[in-house]
């Protein structure tokens, strides 16, 4: 039967949730929500569902959001996206209790449907068709797009290297009849490339910022007024013995460490029993404020354990302003992730690990501004880091970060917590995908890799590792594998990149001579009569 949340004969006693309520919805409850909630405790969907009303601006507040027990979350589905605006806020602070696992400021699901379908945008990004100088106010974009006045979007820096941050975002304040040309609220503050140069050979390379919207109608954020406690108790002098319990170190300098870098998180996560109980749809959605520093596993979307998910996807949305990366996917494989806007992100863009089997999906996306956190160790950032081979990676661009774009992490099968000693897997597809001006690489590889032909575990039947078709221009470096076993970069263009085009070391335990069948090898097979250097400061060093 459904119900309406507005309603007083939805509810026991007559009487609407309010503030610091824990909220159940059992399995013969559909609410339906008409008007916004206060900052609940808990919702707790234990096998009902809750649907935001479509006609209506609605917005959603809580501590704690869980599904289980095959509960329902649903902003508008695939085939009726939802209209209008709908907001789900979480509260918290780095002093409120923590559920075992999940931890506080959550949205959870280990059982169930969660369905967040914003309005489809026609293009979510695109590059710039003229350059622009400081000053403009005016943004000419390659495709016409169907954005609109007073929405925010990203311009990415096209600058050499990643010492000064000229990543911009902006505010839209008028379109051009054919929408083509953005006129923006205030003037960019560094110049925007776009040009085309051609080069010997019948090559051409296109320059030119990406414009990025961050703007959608369905919202998860996490609210960055959540009061720490304004009065905490002095730390007290122990006078009796040194074996005393202190207080005072729950209310340090150390401990409070992350007070403003504490946003939500939406947990994805469940047993790996072949069959996930959880279905994720997550389209043109923004996600921002999200993500916990210094909290391993407290990401803004968190894919975590959940063995195949082929019919699971983050399509089309923002993600933005975050505190411990952006989407992580654990011992998760098939969710297709593409046309999603990453941007000023601490940590990795998109992290994949412990997934073999069922390819992970990455196409179209846009990277800007990912960038370190002292709060998620000393690791350096990468907009996409691979711990396993067999993904499809093709059509993405990265731009304006600290360190790396790619970074692919190889490490034997056997290790992680969904291990398979019997299973080595062929290198997937990655193609067509660019970087620029990232303070290091474009493409980082280390680890040893021995793709197998027949991905069971049989060291006479290699294969090699392809990388293919990447554009790296104004980076500190093109291409840099590290203990380079059988790798192939093919049909790579690398311009004015600070330190080197392509850098390969091989192990200093293995005779460079049983290489050349295998790799590594740089070829440019699709351009016979182009070859590095193209400028002073590219060029190929095998170490």
């Amino acid at each position: 039967m459904q119900h309406l949340w507005s309603s007083i004969n939805s509810w026991d006693n007559d009487v609407l949730p309010v503030e610091g309520d824990i909220v159940v919805i059992n399995q013969t409850q559909w609410v339906i929500l008409d008007q916004d909630t206060p900052v609940l405790n808990t919702l707790l969907i234990d096998g009902g569902a809750v649907y935001f009303e479509p006609t209506k601006n609605v917005e959603l507040k809580a501590r704690y959001i869980l599904i289980q027990n095959n509960g329902t979350l649903q902003i508008g589905t695939e085939n009726e996206p939802h209209p209008t605006r709908a907001v789900i806020t979480l509260y918290g602070h780095v002093f409120q209790t923590e559920l075992p696992l999940f931890g506080t400021k959550v949205l959870m699901i280990n059982n169930g449907s969660l369905e967040l379908h914003g309005m489809p945008r026609v293009v979510t990004w695109t590059h710039l068709a003229q350059s622009a100088e400081a000053g403009s106010t005016t943004l000419v974009l390659t495709h016409p797009v169907d954005w609109e006045v007073g929405e925010k979007i990203v311009v990415s820096s096209t600058g050499r290297g990643a010492l000064n941050n000229e990543n911009e975002e902006h505010e839209i304040a008028a379109i051009s009849a054919d929408n083509y040309t953005l006129t923006l609220v205030n003037p960019i503050r560094y110049q925007k490339l776009s040009s085309t140069v051609n080069y010997t050979g019948n090559v051409s390379a296109m320059f030119a910022a990406e414009v990025g919207l961050l703007t959608r109608n369905v919202v998860i954020r996490g609210d960055n007024n959540s009061a720490v406690p304004s009065s905490l108790p002095e730390c007290i002098e122990e006078t009796i013995q040194q074996s005393t319990k202190q207080t005072c170190y729950w209310y340090s300098e150390l401990y409070k460490k992350g007070v403003n870098q504490f946003g939500g998180h939406v947990f994805i996560g469940g047993p790996s029993n072949g069959t996930s109980p959880v279905r994720a749809h997550i389209a043109y959605t923004e996600f921002t404020y999200m993500g916990q520093a210094y909290r391993p596993g407290r990401h803004p979307l968190h894919f975590n354990s959940m063995g195949p998910m082929n019919e699971s996807h983050v399509n089309g949305c923002s993600i933005h302003n975050t505190f411990n990366g952006a989407v992580i996917i654990n011992g998760t494989q098939g969710v297709l992730v593409e046309d999603n806007v990453i941007y000023d992100v601490l940590g990795n863009g998109l992290f994949v690990e412990n997934a073999p089997g069922q390819e992970t999906i990455i196409q179209r996306n846009l990277f800007v501004n990912v960038k370190n956190s002292s709060g998620l160790g000393t690791a350096p950032s990468t907009a996409i880091w691979m711990g396993e081979a067999n993904n499809t990676v093709i059509d993405n661009v990265v731009a304006g970060g600290n360190n790396f774009g790619f970074w692919y992490n190889f490490v034997p099968s056997e290790k992680g917590f969904s291990n398979a000693s019997t299973f080595c897997p062929e290198m997937g597809l990655f193609q067509n995908n660019t970087v620029h001006s990232q303070g290091w690489s474009a493409l980082f590889i280390n680890g040893s890799f021995d793709p197998i032909n027949s991905e069971l575990c049989n060291l006479t039947d290699l294969d090699r590792t392809v990388f293919g078709k990447l554009f790296a221009w104004n980076n500190g470096k093109g291409a840099v594998c590290l203990d380079c076993e059988h790798v192939e970069l093919q049909d790579m263009l690398f311009i004015n990149n600070v330190e080197a085009g392509v850098e390969l070391s091989i192990p200093t335990n293995v005779n460079p001579s049983t290489y050349s069948s295998f790799g590594p090898i740089y070829t440019v097979s699709d351009l016979p009569e182009y070859h590095l250097p193209v400028i002073a400061t590219d060029n190929i060093d095998i170490v």
